[in-house]
């Protein structure tokens, strides 16, 4: 069957599907939908495949459901690799998952949250059809041999038809673009960024034409937006920040002048918003925090007005909060903790008013849940700041459970037993620290035994070994905590093997060392103990000679391994 459209869908959202289905084709827009057009004998995977490669344009019915489905997400991808547009139709209020993150990211999003479906769905026909290159209203499409013949010697068709001509011509760049940005959101997410951002400034360059030509040109203009957007976004990812920044800054610009001309269109304010966010993100990681806690205050303002238009649109309260949390960190930098207590409580508030039962949602209430906790520990409030990291944990271990498999959430655990472990031993409770750094412990070893080659976990297990070794010390366990020290300077070798030349890794390998030694001293191995510190004698002298900088602790530490090795 010929088809223009791919129509994906979780098999939960069926009726949905057959309702977008039977609209589009009503239009006149062609379809091919699973299970109806799979033939009868044809492999159904690649019965999918076929479908995909022979279509122009891909339909998603994002729900909940579609987030967590496989075979969602692979049809998303293979539509990228095509270059193939896809249009999301949101009928839930949910953020993608890390698998469609990349897919989707940048995306222009049609909403479906509000009844009638009906009407979204006919808007839905509409978008569909202007990317296939038909008429504005889908239905009117009429083949060549059908369109009336324009006269040569009638002025006003001559110019009807260079109308048409531009118009053409500005479809084709728009087309192009979209072919850009579709390849090069797919190299994104196959860390390919270099690749990804010549493209995104390719189709830059074409939105730059667009708008050349037409400088009021609302849609244009908010294209180029997103086109520094996008730009900025890899520039992010490659670290390079003063770029990043002057990328979010031009679409930072564009989109404070169209909403001043339209005040009211809430799709300019929240484009708005984002820019706010988004260059308050890159100051606050330059370390510039009075000025990103300024335009984190903006982006606030405009939030809680477009919240207020809708206190029932569940995606502008998740960005108030969201928006509320950066302030709290904002806050935190700079030593005001009363007052990022009261910014994260505030986002906490909205979360928790949200219902949804999404992963993504419920991590981020336990992440509120963490952050308040460190602030009370800055703020000498123990006993609170465990009660919200226990809040945190058991958030945590619920949504590990019902996907165990998730390296994200494995490390967020490990972060908060951590964090536990250390209010604990700050209140004198050491055994029910150890017995949450052998938790955290547990999880770095499953995480390193499955991958092997991660530096992040091979630094956190080593870091658990370490911990644990302090707490055993305090107990007077001094042959436990050996143990637990020779496991952790074994990973610090292995961090230092595949990178000689990083001196913070050589700097922990020299602690590692220095504890080790100090616990041989107690239990009276003094020839493990002399060797451990000549090492670390030696690697803190490497440190010094290649001139890195020395930290008050290495150069006491220095000292100490100079005086009982006998050196002056």
């Amino acid at each position: 069957m010929a088809h223009d459209v791919f129509i994906s869908y979780a098999a939960q959202d069926k009726p949905i599907a057959d309702a977008v289905c039977g609209i589009l084709e009503g239009n006149r827009i062609r379809c091919w939908i699973a299970p109806r057009d799979v033939l009868p004998g044809v492999q159904y995977g690649k019965a999918i495949i076929d479908a995909i490669n022979s279509a122009r344009v891909m339909v998603i019915v994002f729900s909940s459901s579609a987030n967590s489905s496989p075979h969602v997400s692979r049809e998303a991808d293979r539509a990228v690799n095509k270059a193939m547009p896809i249009l999301p139709f949101r009928v839930e209020a949910v953020l993608p998952s890390d698998s469609l993150e990349y897919i989707l990211a940048g995306l222009h999003w049609l909403d479906a949250l509000t009844p009638p479906l009906e009407d979204h769905i006919h808007r839905l026909a509409e978008t569909v059809g202007f990317l296939l290159n038909t008429d504005s209203q889908p239905g009117n499409q009429m083949d060549s041999s059908s369109r009336p013949a324009v006269r040569p010697e009638d002025e006003r068709s001559q110019r009807q038809r260079q109308d048409i001509s531009k118009s053409d011509r500005a479809r084709s760049l728009q087309k192009q673009s979209v072919v850009d940005e579709k390849i090069a959101a797919g190299l994104v997410s196959k860390g390919e960024l270099a690749e990804a951002l010549e493209l995104f400034r390719s189709s830059l360059e074409i939105h730059e034409q667009l708008v050349s030509k037409n400088p009021d040109n609302a849609k244009w203009q908010r294209g180029l937006a997103a086109s520094h957007e996008k730009i900025g976004n890899v520039l992010l990812m490659q670290g390079n920040l003063a770029e990043a920044l002057r990328s979010f800054q031009f679409s930072l610009e564009i989109r404070k002048r169209f909403a001043t001309l339209d005040p009211e269109n809430a799709v300019w304010l929240s484009d708005l918003s984002l820019s706010h966010k988004m260059v308050g993100d890159v100051l606050l990681a330059q370390g510039k925090m009075v000025e990103a806690l300024g335009t984190f205050e903006v982006s606030h303002k405009i939030h809680e007005r477009l919240a207020s238009l809708d206190t029932s649109h569940a995606g502008r309260q998740r960005d108030l909060s969201v928006i509320l949390e950066k302030i709290g960190d904002a806050l935190s930098a700079q030593g005001k903790l009363a007052e990022a207590q009261e910014a994260f409580m505030n986002s906490l508030e909205i979360q928790e008013g949200i219902e949804s039962s999404i992963p993504e949602h419920v991590a981020g209430i336990s992440i509120i849940h963490e952050k308040i906790g460190d602030v009370l520990v800055e703020m000498g409030k123990l006993p609170e700041a465990l009660k919200a990291f226990l809040t945190s944990l058991d958030i945590r271990g619920r949504i590990v459970a019902s996907d165990p498999e998730n390296i994200a959430w494995q490390r967020n655990l490990w972060v908060i037993n951590d964090k536990i472990g250390g209010v604990l031993t700050s209140k004198g409770d050491s055994s029910g620290a150890l017995g949450s750094y052998r938790v955290s412990l547990g999880i770095a070893e499953r995480l390193v035994y499955s991958n092997p080659g991660n530096i992040e976990w091979q630094h956190k297990l080593s870091e658990s070994h370490i911990k644990i070794g302090e707490v055993l010390v305090s107990q007077g366990d001094f042959a436990g905590a050996r143990s637990a020290y020779r496991e952790g300077l074994e990973m610090s070798e292995r961090l230092v093997t595949s990178d000689p030349g990083n001196t913070e890794r050589q700097r922990d390998l020299a602690y590692s060392y220095f504890r080790l030694g100090a616990v041989c001293f107690r239990i009276d191995e003094p020839e493990e103990a002399f060797s451990c510190m000549r090492r670390c004698y030696e690697l803190l002298r490497t440190i010094s000679v290649a001139g890195a900088p020395m930290d008050p602790k290495a150069k006491g530490m220095l000292d100490k391994v100079k005086e009982l090795l006998g050196e002056r």
